[in-house]
């Protein structure tokens, strides 16, 4: 999608996968089986017990703050306005470098 300019949708997919790989880490290490059905990245951070840098903090709150706007896009004409190119490349390399410090964490069990 960012390839293909569909800046909107990288960031909408920035945002889903991240919260699949959080509901995964809230079964692993929270016990909530099934993961609560919310959107809140940063809430199913502490759910999962997760100890996330400040930095990461601010991008998931960020990335949470985008969901609805990509989720049920409007307008799209005025939304392609504020995802561009460079916007949607650094929630991608964010989203990108936040998984590979979550993910470890569940494949080897630890929060």
């Amino acid at each position: 999608m960012l390839k293909s300019g569909r800046y909107i949708y990288a960031v909408f997919m920035c945002h889903l996968s991240t919260e699949k790989m959080l509901k995964a880490a809230v079964v692993e290490f929270g016990g909530d089986d099934p993961p609560p059905k919310i959107h809140g990245l940063k809430r199913l951070a502490e759910i999962a017990g997760l100890t996330p840098t400040d930095e990461q903090l601010e991008f998931l709150v960020e990335l949470t703050d985008q969901q609805q706007r990509t989720r049920y896009p409007e307008d799209i004409t005025a939304l392609s306005q504020v995802y561009t190119q460079a916007y949607a490349e650094r929630l991608l390399k964010q989203t990108e470098e936040f998984q590979q410090w979550l993910e470890p964490k569940i494949r080897f069990g630890l929060p």
